[in-house]
């Protein structure tokens, strides 16, 4: 077992395993180049308001790990039923759908028209290229053939091109964030029974698990995580960028951060925990990677965030907690008063509005008043806020949040972790971490099993 471990991150992937491992003795520091803890868990607190990157509710599917974080609050974390809807055309559906909601809003013709194109769909040959297991598709071949193409071209085109900004030719269907995908009898089945029945759930048989959400902001999960660290000796280090990982001889690493005041802060160790994007990696890393391996960090990108926060006296907003929506700017509003009303000063509320975008684009640029001018007529003809409701605008971006699955990533992914496991004591978890697209709960899950793995050797 190594005697000190460092961790490169303070979101949840690497705060969960720092917290397992100096609950067993191991010395650890956690490096995180925020000013909070948490990455994309965190709560960044602005003004008197509690900001969250877009909305999160806990829940899982996984006892321990429900378990472990209900009882950081002792069993005092409200838990709070999700309530979702997606807007399109005007029309605001439930999610996950419903049978009954989609005929009576959408009409018995479009049910009809769904089950025939995926009729024709499963009679015609299989795509000439594809593999046994479908391991090279894209989003438009996997969902024509496992959704029919009417279904495919009414939800899942329009709204995954808009949120990644790529057509579905370009786009691998790993983009689909579930380990056992939707099929379209597997969608009937949610429509007309809404049944969980395994612990492998799909994206929309998650959306009905039971969820919980503290008072004081999703944050407070990983604050009261590593407060929970320091309290058994582990050490966490804000505001700490990694400029560099230098690798000696032996097991002997020695973790390169530049501190507040500019000047370089050095961490000796014998294991490192990296959960930092994962395409940076190799950049840090001395002796140099091979160019192989940098290369293929040049292929490997994100899609980043941008969430715009209007600040209103109205309450309530919606309907719902949070609601997709089609054929806008944004993909995605949410009302924080239904998270928790202690994330606004009393007599507030917030309504979040979530962009997608890449690093440096337009998007990225735009002003908090820029941005408002791009959503505030929809809102209004929608009927979600007026312009006179609005009294501030806050806006919080985010870069690395959703790995980027273009066709073709699969193999420069494959050579940088290849890379990685050669190294010995350098381990890769989490979202940016390791490149794949985890909820909360499955971060804390991937967290606690490497810190199992480490001290085991």
């Amino acid at each position: 077992m190594p005697n000190r471990v460092v961790v490169l991150g303070g979101g949840a992937s690497g705060l969960a395993a720092a917290w397992k491992l100096a609950d067993r003795g191991v010395a650890v520091d956690v490096i995180e180049a925020a000013p909070q803890v948490g990455g994309l868990a965190a709560t960044i607190p602005v003004d008197g308001y509690r900001l969250d990157v877009g909305p999160h509710s806990f829940f899982s599917d996984d006892e321990a790990v429900l378990g472990a974080v209900l009882d950081l609050f002792d069993g005092h974390m409200p838990r709070r039923p999700r309530s979702v809807r997606l807007r399109m055309d005007g029309k605001k559906l439930a999610y996950p759908l419903d049978a009954a909601d989609l005929v009576r809003k959408l009409g018995a013709m479009t049910g009809l028209r769904c089950f025939a194109s995926y009729a024709v769909e499963r009679v015609r040959p299989p795509y000439r290229g594809r593999g046994a297991e479908d391991s090279d598709l894209s989003v438009e071949q996997w969902g024509a053939r496992h959704f029919g193409r009417h279904l495919f071209e009414l939800f899942f085109r329009p709204y995954t091109e808009q949120f990644w900004n790529m057509p579905c030719a370009a786009l691998s269907h790993d983009v689909i964030p579930t380990s056992k995908k939707m099929s379209f009898f597997k969608t009937l089945r949610l429509l007309l029974m809404p049944k969980l029945d395994g612990a492998d759930l799909s994206l929309a048989e998650r959306e009905l698990l039971p969820s919980w959400y503290p008072e004081n902001g999703f944050g407070a999960i990983c604050e009261r995580i590593a407060a929970t660290i320091r309290q058994s000796g582990g050490r966490i280090h804000l505001n700490r960028p990694v400029v560099g990982i230098a690798r000696r001889r032996g097991a002997e690493c020695v973790v390169r951060t530049r501190t507040p005041e500019d000047e370089v802060m050095e961490f000796p160790c014998d294991f490192v925990v990296s959960t930092i994007p994962l395409n940076e990696l190799p950049g840090l890393l001395s002796p140099a990677a091979p160019n192989g391996v940098t290369e293929a960090a040049n292929r490997l990108d994100f899609l980043s965030l941008v969430v715009l926060y209007l600040v209103t006296n109205k309450d309530p907003i919606l309907e719902c907690q949070y609601e997709y929506s089609l054929g806008n700017a944004y993909n995605r509003i949410s009302e924080t008063n239904k998270f928790s009303p202690f994330t606004s000063p009393e007599g507030e509320n917030l309504l979040g509005i979530e962009f997608s975008c890449r690093y440096g684009d337009s998007v990225w640029q735009s002003t908090e008043e820029q941005l408002f001018e791009q959503c505030i007529d929809p809102l209004r003809k929608e009927g979600v806020v007026m312009g006179h409701e609005v009294r501030d605008l806050l806006v919080v971006k985010a870069r690395h949040v959703y790995p980027l699955f273009a066709l073709g990533y699969r193999e420069p992914l494959r050579t940088i972790l290849d890379y990685v496991a050669s190294l010995g004591n350098v381990r890769v978890v989490g979202r940016a971490g390791s490149f794949e697209y985890l909820d909360a709960d499955q971060c804390f899950k991937k967290g606690f099993a490497l810190a199992d793995e480490i001290t085991r050797t």
